[in-house]
């Protein structure tokens, strides 16, 4: 059975990223999912073991890394700015990023430069398609 959404990477399992990052994976999604708190990680992959491939990682690169598109959900700039830092290094595979928070103007600032590398930010905060 081929899986039509892809390798998913998401990053951030807070109010919104947990069930968001779920939603993805009941439909058939192969999810890797960070979070810096790595129990709530952990709890949700025992939460979707069950559906799809679903998996956890050690790192946000580590989650990016076979990914087709990496979504991003964190709270303030700050997380936007260290996951998408050059140590978490999750922008260089050239994949589509989106921030589900990208009203905010550290996306935006991370958008610019990512583009001259050849990688789409999606900085609309509607995402539909999320």
């Amino acid at each position: 059975m081929s899986n039509e959404l892809g390798r998913v990477a998401f990053i951030g399992l807070g109010v919104m990223g947990y069930p968001m990052a779920g939603h993805l994976a009941k439909q058939g999604a192969n999810v890797t999912v960070y979070n810096r708190t790595g129990a709530k990680a952990q709890q949700w992959l025992e939460e979707h073991k069950d559906h799809g491939v679903c998996a956890t990682a050690a790192t946000p690169r580590q989650a990016a890394e076979a990914a087709d598109v990496v979504l991003m959900c964190v709270g303030n700039d700050d997380d936007v700015r260290s996951n998408s830092s050059e140590e978490s290094n999750i922008l260089d595979d050239g994949g589509p990023t989106e921030d589900a928070h990208a009203d905010r103007l550290e996306t935006h600032s991370v958008a610019q430069p990512s583009a001259s590398h050849g990688i789409e930010i999606d900085t609309d905060p509607a995402a539909p398609n999320v």
